[in-house]
């Protein structure tokens, strides 16, 4: 018993959570303006930008009505309430938690916009 526990603690969230793709890579309306995503060293935020998010919806299939953010190393030539087919950076999303919040976090990062 005490090895399995040592292999649980030894895991990490990337290995017990994963990020399905697939349902969000299509019919994704862009629902917000893009904002600046600023870099931060020892917790506090830096002047530096790092690149862009904005938050999408999916507007069709299984997955429809479900709502969130992406964020882009360069600001994407996209317009509000457009649909798109989103490029993501699987290597770079992730899985985290957060000091002070319940539950998990996703950071989904893509590599572009192609309009649908």
């Amino acid at each position: 018993i005490c090895n399995k526990i040592n292999e649980v603690q030894k895991m990490e969230l990337k290995d017990l959570v994963r990020i399905d793709f697939e349902p969000l890579e299509n019919h994704a309306m862009l629902i917000s303006d893009f904002s600046e995503v600023y870099e931060y060293k020892d917790n506090k935020k830096t002047e530096k930008i790092r690149g862009y998010k904005a938050e999408f919806v999916i507007a069709d299939g299984e997955a429809k009505g479900l709502r969130f953010n992406v964020e882009f190393s360069k600001l994407p030539d996209a317009e509000l309430m457009q649909k798109y087919v989103i490029d993501f950076d699987k290597e770079a999303s992730s899985v985290y938690t957060q000091k002070g919040k319940f539950g998990v976090q996703f950071k989904l990062v893509a590599n572009g916009l192609l309009a649908e």
